[in-house]
């Protein structure tokens, strides 16, 4: 019996893409008028070393914006001060959480969700856990959450097993108890299926294309509104 509902949160319950890319464009604008760095130039960088952190993966620091920035100007044979780094991380977060927006119908959906079940979050941390509390508030949505896990709490990001069985442990249920709603199958549905929940693949995002069938995947919604009766087929079915 289905007690819990997890969900990821970037591309699952939020357009990411869209507030990530105005983020890394005045990243690039911040950079090139302090360092008269040309931002192309500086963005190239930037995606290389992004395409790079992001295949490791195992880590939250890997997902930090200021560590890409980093490295990126390091590259370019730029000087500069940590504290710089750092004050260019804040302002890159404070863009993205500007143009942040839930996908339609989702604060419908997790009221009704959250009438039967516990709800949790567990989203890959940016690095630090603060950034992501703040688009999560940001977006008015905390409140429906019994629990919200950023993995820089676990120190590993999914699909380590140790995330999912953290976030039953704080909602006080087994595993099996529990289906995993995510975007991105072998980030947020494998390691969920490894350690006996149900999973939910919410067909949203930029692997919405795919047309593989994964042995781990139960149930399958093409957008937010289909979650709830998926959920009580998935968990009928199962």
């Amino acid at each position: 019996m289905i007690k819990a509902v997890i969900f990821d949160f970037d591309y699952t319950l939020e357009n990411f893409g869209r507030a990530e890319r105005f983020g890394e464009k005045e990243l690039a604008r911040l950079v090139e008028k302090k360092f008269n760095i040309d931002k192309a130039l500086f963005l190239r960088e930037f995606y290389s070393n992004k395409k790079k952190f992001l295949k490791k993966r195992r880590k939250p620091i890997y997902y930090s914006r200021g560590l890409w920035t980093e490295r990126s100007l390091k590259t370019l044979h730029v000087k500069f001060k940590k504290s710089e780094v750092k004050k260019l991380e804040n302002i890159f977060w404070l863009k993205v959480s500007s143009k942040v927006s839930l996908y339609k119908h989702t604060k419908k959906v997790l009221s009704k969700l959250k009438r039967k079940f516990k709800l949790a979050l567990l989203t890959d941390s940016d690095g630090k856990r603060k950034f992501k509390i703040m688009r999560i508030k940001k977006l008015g949505i905390e409140k429906y959450f019994d629990v919200i896990i950023t993995t820089d709490q676990v120190k590993f990001n999914k699909p380590d097993k140790r995330c999912f069985l953290a976030v039953a442990k704080k909602l006080r249920v087994n595993p099996q108890e529990c289906i995993m709603v995510g975007d991105h199958p072998e980030t947020d549905l494998l390691g969920a299926k490894g350690v006996g929940m149900k999973t939910l693949w919410l067909v949203k995002g930029p692997y919405a294309k795919r047309k593989k069938d994964y042995l781990y995947v139960d149930c399958r919604a093409e957008n937010i509104l289909e979650v709830y009766k998926k959920i009580k087929n998935c968990s009928e079915n199962n």
